[in-house]
């Protein structure tokens, strides 16, 4: 029967209700009006309050269903009239959300017998920790209950008290009756569909060789029946195809339990099923075994048992090991070697388990044992794990403790779990996985037909178990498990294990009605147990169609009514239907979750479970779930950038490790993702090796980044590039010369990296000529990675990172109140929002003296089919003395706002010119200017403010006053300056404000000055520069004057008078990408959408144009027609395609004469000049290497 309700999953909290049994009334009835407000009522601390996640301080917050209930010891007393007088029975309904509840019933002052301490959960198993369903959207069936006998009411006002001994108890109704009470549910906790599964205990299994070749294999084992009453299951069996298969080779010849299995409380039976195979295999060939008990007690809930049909298992691959992708650095949680590991995983002696009801859930349980071990048990980092439990059980051991801390502590057993596969010796780690072959069979799991059922716990996001496993493979690459070992531990971890983490083997449905790709929301038919919806079954994924119309579709988590779902956006994101799918067809659930959380445990789950099975079946599933994961999750776009930017938290090199290590442990086994999977991670790999500064350090650009810069050892690309593609010469001695170029660096010597872009992360670099430590290198956002958004993703799109004076002057801050107000991100705010940072680059130069890049907002946000609220566009252009920078931002509504357009530095800002007082910083209110009430209590201080009508600059220097830098940190030098000069605008409101450091991960006091310009207009351009300014020289940059306007398409000159002469500068053109024909914008006359030209001693020195065909200026008897037009020639980073000259992603004519032209000639090019090796010359084997790829 197909079921349409909705539920909601809540992580602690068990909600157990039973449908309401309607009866035929048939005499005097009494209903009584609960509610507490009533006249005449009292009540001590009992209200109306919702069933689950609302709170004692709000009662009415969470969700219900609501009814009379308290949140610890409490009691409400009713006053009620019989009118006629007689015997009664008395009945009510409620609901429950934790195991064991007991209420006291008295009339007139007194208790009934058998009406005190009533037990609203008999016969439970008292489980609560696991995968629960809870309910959402609507209330959940009550439990109606009748207390035994009756009591007899005389006419007339009587009383009724409801005492509730601890809380958790909401009571919907009640009523006494003359008439016959409803019978009680035998088994309240089944009703709502949490039935316990028998555990299947295997113990060894036969494989004989017949006469004619084939393989028979018996399974042998014992069910157990873990619920606290009798349980009757149908059985089925089926084995699994191999992949690329429609039959399979074994069947099943017989199963001891027939058709039905019924368990008695308390019971338990031998288990054998045999398979035989129709022919003979070859060694080590495996089938899965596929056993699902169907319970006949609760419609449509069900489990898979599974079974691997081997005749042998595959050798381990010893070379490579297997790395722990959460609590990696758990070593110091692993017990000293002399414990007895029963003391520390759970057995079902610690579960408290007997006749079906179990004391402790799992955490209890890991409890339970330390704290009656019978020695304190001590951990090989000194950690008395025996005292935790008895003092601070409810914390993590990572609060427990800051020794031999991990970044991903999680639960602590899979904590202590991953903790003996990295420290405990041999005979340690073998007893205690010869521990968990005993007991986890005996593990409780209320449901099998949600995403993602626990069977052991997890850590932060990943699957539950995965330490347990990954800590396995240790020891079979010890060889120190025999066959006969590793099949119970095959049978009796690993498979459970696996199984629950493969939904699609678990949870299915039919489309409901027919889907047309771009329709908002679809729509399904479950069929699964009792009061479940798709947001717990399914996930956010699902496979939906067969054969050629199959395809994974990504929907949002909230649910529709009716079993509906709602796509994040069904043109824009990855993951959603492309097909027509009609009603009927059919789906399984595909729950990953690497797309959002980008830290690779979905693949290391997969990973884990393959490598420790030695078993040729798993190892091929896994693998092409693992193959799917990489092509479903998007976690690298088409040009090889990683779906999270430099610095966040989700390094792509746990992928790439992760896919080195599938390559080594899964070497039998044909990925077909993996042959694009290795150029996307070569290309991502070269992003990263090229994305440092001059000192090889970058921001942490991670929701406003953590700390102030990274090192290239963050993620060690160069090292996996090495691991990884060894092969490619040419670009690891291209990368190695500069990475000892930035360790062997000095005063004055350069570092020959180069400027790039990045369209899939959005980043854009420009690098100025010079040494590293003069040159200036500004980092420029489009923020097109937030158009298919990762997690942590930082909002600095049209934000910069400048790179001058030897450092980073633009330190990041996240994870404190420093990070996230968009001012400190060098960007613009409107109405103190940000307005929107999907963008895009329209243009991109990497000459090496004056690289440029055009920035713009003009796509729409990703979330949705509307832009955001402005449009902007941020114009650089990096000369060898400064950044030219423009912003320009236009509210799409055309209303006036309040825009502010921010600038944060390392040191302490002094506003240079004009010569002006400044005053306490006030906002348009007359309130204290204070972003976001963050700034003044977080200072202590106030901002100060003019209002410029001119021209103004400031002035940051650094390493001067409360600036305290480590004292071999060299760089900035002491004294160094960085100058903003704006161009004047009247009424433009100039701020200063301070920060102080440290930050989070920083030693150093760091002051962080900003400047903020406030205008308030329908739109506002921003025309400035950024000037380092060495020790003891003098400012370069005298005065900006935009000359001329074009209304036709906004684009406008701008004259940037120096020391040394004049830049022009030809910005704002709209539309950068189509053309336009020829206009006339103060000394240009062009089609082209942006120019640069460099006037010295009354001479053009330089002149660059793009985005046109024709161009003359002309300024005051200074002239030119003779400009370079278009981009400069891609940098000589090596392409990530071998061969390939000209960095075009392919190899070609173009490339093989580049060769010939410069054969015989020696170079510091690299491929540009045809050295495709990058040896320093173009010989015959750069010829020999292009001939080979054109052949």
């Amino acid at each position: 029967m197909f079921k349409k309700l909705l539920i909601f999953l809540v992580s602690g909290i068990i909600l157990f209700a039973a449908k309401e049994i309607a009866f035929a009334q048939t005499s005097t009835t009494i209903n009584l009006n609960l509610d507490p407000a009533g006249a005449g009522v009292t009540a001590v601390n009992v209200v109306n309050r919702n069933l689950y996640l609302s709170t004692e301080a709000s009662p009415l917050s969470g969700f219900p269903p609501k009814g009379v209930g308290s949140y610890r010891d409490g009691s409400i007393q009713y006053p009620f009239t019989a009118t006629t007088a007689g015997n009664y029975s008395f009945v009510f309904s409620y609901y429950q959300i934790a195991a064991h509840r007991l209420m006291d019933v008295k009339v007139d002052g007194q208790s009934p017998s058998g009406w005190s301490q009533i037990d609203l959960w008999p016969n439970s198993p008292d489980y609560k920790w696991g995968s629960t369903p809870q309910f959402y959207g609507g209330a959940p069936p009550a439990i109606t209950w009748s207390l035994p006998g009756t009591v007899n009411l005389a006419t007339g006002s009587h009383t009724i008290e409801f005492d509730f001994h601890n809380g958790g108890v909401v009571l919907k109704s009640a009523y006494f009756t003359q008439g016959a009470p409803p019978t009680n549910p035998a088994n309240p906790w089944a009703i709502v569909g949490n039935s316990v599964f028998p555990a299947l205990d295997f113990s060894n299994h036969q494989v004989t060789t017949l006469s004619d070749g084939r393989i028979r294999i018996t399974f042998n084992g014992t069910w157990t029946n873990l619920a606290p009453s009798t349980v009757s299951f149908g059985v089925t069996t089926s084995v699994m195809p191999r992949s690329g298969k429609t039959t399979s080779v074994y069947s099943v010849t017989s199963v001891s339990t027939g058709s039905t299995l019924q368990l008695a409380r308390g019971q338990s039976t031998p288990f054998s099923l045999t398979v035989e195979s129709n022919a003979p295999v070859p060694a080590n060939y495996s089938e899965l075994v596929r056993l699902d008990l169907k319970s006949n007690d609760i419609a449509n809930l069900s489990k898979p048992y599974l079974m691997s049909a081997a005749n042998g298992y595959l050798p381990m691959q010893t070379v490579t090991k297997l790395a722990y992708v959460k609590d990696y650095n758990a070593g110091g949680f692993a017990p000293v070697d002399t414990t007895d590991m029963t003391n520390v995983i759970p057995t079902r002696q610690s579960f408290g388990f007997q006749n079906g009801i179990y004391q402790q859930d799992v955490t209890g349980a890991f409890v339970y044992a330390l704290t009656h071990a019978p020695s304190h048990i001590m951990t090989k980092g000194g950690f008395d794990l025996t005292n935790w439990a008895l003092t601070r059980p409810g914390t993590l051991l990572e609060d427990a403790t800051r020794t031999n801390r991990s970044p991903y502590l999680g639960s602590p057993l899979s904590t202590v779990l991953a903790g003996i596969g990295q420290n405990s010796s041999t005979a340690e780690l073998k007893s205690a996985m010869q521990v968990l072959s005993n007991e986890v069979p005996y593990y409780f799991v209320p449901r099998w037909d949600i995403a993602r059922p626990f069977i052991l716990p997890a850590t932060q996001y990943e699957f539950g178990g995965v330490t347990a496993l990954t800590s396995y493979v240790k020891l079979l690459q010890q060889n120190a498990m025999t066959d006969d070992e590793h099949f119970r531990f095959l049978h009796n971890v690993i498979l459970p294990l696996f199984l629950s983490y493969r939904d699609d083997l678990r949870i299915s449905g039919t489309l409901a009605q027919n889907y047309s790709p771009g329709q908002a929301n679809i729509y399904f038919n479950v069929k699964t147990a009792p009061f479940m919806d798709m947001a717990n079954e399914s996930g956010e994924w699902i496979r939906l169609g067969t054969g050629s119309n199959m395809e994974y579709i990504h929907m949002d988590v909230q649910a529709l009514g009716g079993n509906g779902f709602h796509f994040y956006a069904p043109t824009k994101m990855f993951g959603n239907a492309t097909k027509t799918h009609l009603a009927g067809e059919p789906f399984v659930s595909y729950h990953m979750r690497e797309a959002v959380e980008l830290e690779g445990t979905d693949i290391w789950t997969f990973l884990a479970a393959a490598a420790s099975s030695r078993d040729s079946a798993v190892q091929e599933q896994a693998a092409e779930w693992i193959n799917t994961l990489y092509t479903t999750q998007n976690l690298f776009r088409e040009d090889g950038s990683f779906a999270n930017e430099p610095g966040s938290y989700g390094w792509p090199g746990v992928y790439m490790d992760l896919a080195n290590e599938a390559s080594a442990f899964l070497s039998t086994i044909q990925l077909p993702a993996f042959t694009n999977l290795k150029d996307l991670i070569l290309k991502s790999l070269v992003m990263w090796n090229e994305f440092p500064f001059s000192d090889g350090s970058f921001p942490m650009l991670n929701g406003g980044g953590a700390v102030n810069q990274l090192t290239r050892a963050y993620g060690n690309a160069f090292a996996l590039l090495k691991l990884m593609y060894p092969d490619r010469t040419d670009l690891i001695s291209y990368f190695q010369n500069t990475i000892n170029q930035e360790n062997s660096r000095k005063a004055g010597s350069t570092v020959d990296n180069q400027s790039f872009k990045i369209d899939g992360w959005g980043y854009a670099m420009l690098r100025g000529p010079g040494s590293w430590d003069t040159r200036m290198e500004t980092l420029l956002s489009s923020k097109h990675l937030g158009f298919y958004p990762g997690d942590h993703v930082s909002g600095d799109g049209m934000g910069i990172v400048a790179f001058a004076n030897g450092t980073i002057l633009t330190p990041r801050y996240g994870y404190d109140w420093r990070g996230y107000p968009y001012l400190l991100l060098n960007k613009v705010m409107i109405d103190r929002s940000e307005p929107g940072f999907w963008g895009d680059f329209v243009h991109f130069d990497p000459d090496p003296n004056t690289p440029s890049a055009v920035a713009t907002t003009e796509m729409a946000a990703s979330w949705s089919t509307t832009p955001g609220m402005a449009h902007q566009e941020r114009w650089n252009v990096q000369l060898p003395e400064y950044l030219f920078d423009t912003f320009i931002v236009k509210p799409r509504d055309g209303a006036v706002h309040r825009i502010e357009w921010g600038y944060r530095n390392m040191g302490e800002l002094a506003i240079s010119n004009p010569t002006v007082a400044l005053s306490d910083a006030k906002d348009p209110s007359g309130a204290d200017w204070d972003p976001f009430g963050y700034y003044i209590t977080n200072t202590g201080h106030k901002g100060q403010q003019f209002t410029a009508t001119g021209l103004w600059q400031g002035d940051w220097t650094m390493n001067e006053g409360s600036i305290m830098q480590d004292a071999t940190y060299a760089w900035p030098p002491k004294g160094s300056k960085m100058r903003l000069t704006m161009e004047g605008v009247p009424n433009t409101k100039v701020t200063v404000a301070w920060l102080t450091g440290p930050a989070r991960n920083q030693t150093t006091n760091l002051r962080q000055d900003f400047a903020v310009a406030e205008r308030n207009g329908t739109e506002a351009t921003y025309v400035d520069t950024l000037e380092p300014i060495g020790v003891g020289k003098s400012g370069f940059i005298q005065n900006i004057q935009t000359t001329a306007t074009n209304s036709s398409d906004n684009s406008r000159s701008v004259k940037v008078t120096t020391s040394q002469g004049t830049d022009w500068f030809l910005v704002g053109t709209s539309n950068f990408k189509n053309s336009r024909s020829s206009r006339t914008v103060g000394p240009f006359t062009t089609d082209a959408a942006l120019a640069v030209i460099r006037i010295k001693n009354n001479q053009v020195v330089s002149c660059k144009f793009f985005g046109g065909t024709s161009f003359a200026f002309s300024d005051n008897g200074v002239s030119s027609s003779n400009c370079q037009g278009g981009v400069t020639a891609p940098s000589p980073t090596p392409s990530a395609v071998v061969g390939d000259a000209n960095g075009d992603g392919k190899v070609d004519g173009i490339d093989y004469v580049t060769v010939i032209l410069h054969f015989g000639q020696t170079t510091t090019r690299g491929p540009m000049d045809g050295d495709l090796n990058i040896d320093g010359k173009v010989d015959q084997s750069d010829l020999d290497l292009v001939v080979s790829k054109l052949l």
